[in-house]
C-alpha cells in the first residue's frame, strides 16, 4: 500500500488567490477532495493500478499552520505528498499553464514524479506545460516523502480560471494527478470504475 498525503493550500481565514467567485482556498480543498476520491476508486478497482492509503492535511475550511500540515504527512509515513494550489500573478491576466514545484536538492526520482504529475495535467488540452521548477517550501522541505507541489492554473487568467471553475474540470485535474501518480510507481495510467 502507498500512503499519499494530499495537501490542499490555505483554509480557514487565509484565503490565497482571489477571482471574483473563485476563491483559492475553496478550489485548492475541491482538488484534494478530487484526488482523494480517484484514489480511493483506484484502490477498490480490482483492476486498477494502486493500492492507495489516503492522507490529507484538512479536510475542510479550516486554517492549518505549515508545521502541523508537515507533521500530518510525517506521522502518516506518507510514500508521496502532493500539495495543491492555484496559481496567481498579480496583475497579470496573460500567464497561464500548470507548472510543479520540487526541492532544490531533488532526486532524479522526485523530478520523474513531478514530471508524472505534470505532464499528465498538461496532456488535458487547452493547458500549457510550465514545467517542472525548483522552490524551498515548507511542504517541500520538510516532509520526509518525495514531495511535488502542484499548480494547475492562474486563478487571474480567463481562460485558467473558467476551468478552474468548473468542477468537472477539477474531476479531470483530480484523475491526472492519480494517473501521474500510478506512473510514478510502476503501474499502467489506469482510469479506475
Amino acid at each position: 500500500m502507498t500512503t499519499v498525503c494530499i495537501d490542499p493550500g490555505y483554509g480557514g481565514y487565509e484565503s490565497g488567490a482571489v477571482n471574483g467567485a473563485l476563491i483559492e482556498k475553496n478550489l485548492n480543498l475541491s482538488l484534494a477532495q478530487h484526488l482523494k476520491y480517484w484514489l480511493d476508486l483506484d484502490s477498490s478497482d480490482p483492476s486498477g493500478g494502486g493500492n492507495w492509503k489516503v492522507v490529507l492535511t484538512r479536510t475542510s475550511d479550516v486554517y492549518v499552520p505549515l508545521l502541523t500540515r508537515v507533521a500530518t504527512c510525517n506521522d502518516a509515513g506518507a510514500n508521496r505528498v502532493v500539495s495543491l494550489f492555484v496559481n496567481d500573478i498579480k496583475g497579470d491576466t496573460t500567464v497561464n499553464g500548470v507548472e510543479s514545484y520540487i526541492v532544490p536538492a531533488y532526486s532524479a526520482a522526485t523530478l520523474t514524479y513531478a514530471k508524472n504529475i505534470n505532464n499528465r495535467i498538461a496532456t488535458l488540452g487547452g493547458v500549457s506545460n510550465r514545467g517542472v521548477k525548483t522552490g524551498s517550501y515548507t511542504i517541500l522541505v520538510q516532509t520526509n516523502a518525495p514531495a511535488v507541489l502542484t499548480l494547475p492554473g492562474f486563478i487571474q487568467n480567463p481562460g485558467d480560471a473558467a476551468k478552474l471553475g468548473s468542477d468537472s474540470w477539477r474531476k479531470t485535474i483530480g484523475l491526472a494527478i492519480l494517473q501521474g501518480l500510478q506512473q510514478t510507481q510502476g503501474y499502467t495510467a489506469y482510469t479506475p470504475k
